[in-house]
């Protein structure tokens, strides 16, 4: 981060105006659970399971699921789509502002943005699986959803946002992926963590309080109804 913006985020973070740890109503928090919706949970394993997927690893993140969701709710309540909101702030600020530890150069600018895809669908577009090869059908957006470039792909933690304009119709979806946080060795607490349900015939299958090494095993089976977790 260059001297300039330090001060222009000190004197905003003094005036109260920028609030680390406040911002984001929906931010999980240690105690609580992110539930994810069904089209999220489904452009993850689509993304993770993506057979170029060059990540080592493609882990959920309560903190960037949150912020993925909350992102796609704010286009819609405010009318606008983009990486950066009526503010000025791009993705790396809203994301420092959650509280999560970023390295200082992640915020060059107000609107930079080195963690975040967007998609806007519509129709028979709004889908989880148009969503995935929209951005994989993209040069710009396949080099991050999928780490095709080497800064994407040690971004192992991810997070996925969706939500529908019941106005419009249109459906909006975030995927922001993140370097383990910064003086933090990542882990997912007992109640900390991301939770999928699906309500089909097979029932419901949740998770939480999850463990790194196990999401990557998190589908097991390409039926969405046969969710579990294992390891």
């Amino acid at each position: 981060m260059t001297g300039r913006l330090q001060r222009v985020l000190a004197v905003l973070l003094a005036m109260g105006v920028l609030a680390p740890g406040e911002a984001g109503g929906g931010v999980a928090a240690p105690g609580e659970l992110h539930e994810l919706n069904e089209t999220e949970a489904e452009v993850y394993r689509l993304l993770a399971r993506h057979a170029g997927q060059l990540r080592a690893s493609v882990l959920l993140e309560p903190r960037l699921c949150a912020i993925a969701r909350d992102h796609c709710q704010d286009m819609v309540d405010r009318g606008y789509f983009g990486h950066t909101n009526p503010e000025g702030y791009g993705p790396n600020v809203r994301l420092y502002l959650t509280g999560y530890p970023l390295p200082n150069w992640y915020i060059p600018s107000l609107d930079a943005n080195y963690i975040e895809s967007l998609y806007k669908g519509w129709g028979a577009d709004d889908s989880a699986a148009r969503a995935v090869s929209g951005w994989v059908g993209s040069s710009a957006h396949r080099v991050h959803v999928l780490g095709e470039d080497p800064f994407y792909r040690v971004q192992v933690l991810v997070g996925v946002g969706y939500v529908q304009d019941p106005v419009s119709g249109y459906g909006n979806y975030a995927f922001v992926s993140a370097h383990e946080p910064v003086g933090e060795q990542w882990r997912s607490p007992a109640g900390f963590g991301c939770r999928l349900r699906h309500d089909g015939a097979a029932g419901v299958a949740t998770f939480f309080g999850m463990r790194p090494q196990a999401v990557a095993q998190l589908y097991v089976s390409e039926d969405a109804g046969a969710w579990r977790l294992t390891g």
